[in-house]
């Protein structure tokens, strides 16, 4: 008697079990996919945008409202392998006025685009280049590179989100150039203070060497902030301090730890004071210039 059960051929059984694997290994590369993303997003840290900006390191996530990309920290500081803001990047870091984040990078930190924040942003790394197209503004800003060098040519702006009051601007490294920068702690009721000092780590790598495009900042229309200029080593100093207040002028001091042999300023530098008392400018070797010189500078806008 012919059986009525329908019999599937092996040819036909091995096709479908076959299918069934394919759709397996489809859903598990899927999975795998999806807990790599995961990793990356969240474990390893390791972003870039569609400019090639590229940010890695745990303790933070990136959205992108509005375009932007986002550093919301989880924690008070934030290690990174890289960093790379390239021109058309912006950064904003979510903080309060009284809250900090040091951004602490292994290798080179290459800013070329917005960094921008309320509060305290410290970035420290090997390396630090600050390019001619970026702008860092934040209330208090710290720029660290203690065994290493430093190139700034864009706009470092320390000051309060209103405007009203300067900020902190601290710039620590084995040698600093500024070519063509514009460090700005200036504040409408009163100014702030700039700090550019040589970390004494290494004799072989010091100095400071200011451009004569570089204008730093910390007037006010009222009263003016001051300005610091430390090295152990060299200064050679082309630029422009612009530290004027409406009601007093501010205290300029560049120190060299060779003394008067190991300064050169042939910048321009204005403490002046429209209606009340002028500043102070102090130079090592005891010399000081005329603090009512004007320095014919427009100060540039952030």
């Amino acid at each position: 008697m012919r059986s009525t059960a329908s019999s599937k051929s092996p040819i036909s059984f091995l096709h479908n079990f076959g299918v069934f694997i394919v759709i397996l290994l489809l859903i598990g590369a899927f999975a795998l996919n999806i807990i790599e993303h995961e990793k990356s997003d969240n474990e390893d840290g390791s972003f870039s945008d569609a400019n090639g900006s590229e940010l890695s390191g745990p303790g933070f996530a990136i959205t992108n409202p509005d375009g932007k990309n986002e550093l919301i920290p989880i924690a008070p500081q934030v290690p990174m392998t890289h960093f790379r803001l390239n021109p058309t990047g912006v950064l904003f870091i979510d903080l309060e006025p009284d809250e900090q984040v040091e951004l602490v990078v292994e290798d080179i930190a290459h800013i070329h685009g917005r960094i921008e924040s309320k509060g305290h942003v410290s970035i420290t790394a090997r390396e630090i280049v600050v390019g001619d197209t970026s702008v860092i503004k934040a209330q208090h800003i710290d720029l660290f590179s203690p065994s290493g060098e430093g190139t700034i040519s864009g706009k470092i702006l320390a000051k309060s989100s209103d405007e009203q009051i300067g900020g902190n601007l601290n710039i620590y490294f084995q040698k600093v150039k500024l070519r063509g920068a514009f460090l700005d702690a200036s504040g409408q009721q009163q100014g702030g203070t700039v700090q550019v000092i040589w970390e004494k780590t290494n004799p072989e790598k010091k100095g400071i060497f200011v451009d004569p495009d570089t204008v730093l900042a910390v007037s006010s229309n009222q009263i003016a902030g001051n300005m610091l200029l430390e090295s152990s080593g060299d200064i050679d100093f082309f630029g422009t301090i612009i530290a004027s207040g409406h009601s007093q002028g501010g205290r300029v001091k560049i120190s060299s730890g060779l003394g008067a042999t190991g300064l050169s300023v042939q910048g321009c530098i204005d403490v002046t004071s429209k209606n009340g008392k002028e500043g102070s400018i102090e130079l090592d070797g005891g010399s000081n210039l005329d603090t009512s010189r004007k320095c014919p500078v427009k100060i540039p806008t952030g």
